[in-house]
């Protein structure tokens, strides 16, 4: 495998301060010249075990909404259906 690009702790997704900064230097000027607009691409960016971890937590998702449902259901009701979704809890737009 080739070297990792921005060494990231795989388990507590931690990363190193100076590192980041590093790899900063080692880019800026490749994003800020990219047309049409600032962008970049980084070749074995994130450790393979942080993307093994995501595609674990993906398919362990059903049973933990499944979890997370019985243990929070909507007041006045004990209809499946009516139930929080945590998404809908983590994942909404926060207004001002």
């Amino acid at each position: 495998m080739a070297q990792l690009v921005y060494p990231i702790d795989a388990d507590t997704l931690l990363a190193d301060v100076d590192a980041a900064r590093s790899m900063a230097k080692n880019y800026a000027g490749a994003y800020q010249s990219a047309s049409p607009y600032p962008h970049i691409c980084i070749d074995n960016f994130l450790p393979e075990q942080v993307l093994e971890n995501v595609l674990t937590d993906l398919h362990q998702e059903p049973v933990l909404c499944a979890e997370f449902a019985a243990l929070h259901p909507v007041p006045g009701g004990d209809d499946r259906d009516r139930r929080i979704d945590p998404r809908s809890v983590l994942f909404r737009r926060r207004r001002p």
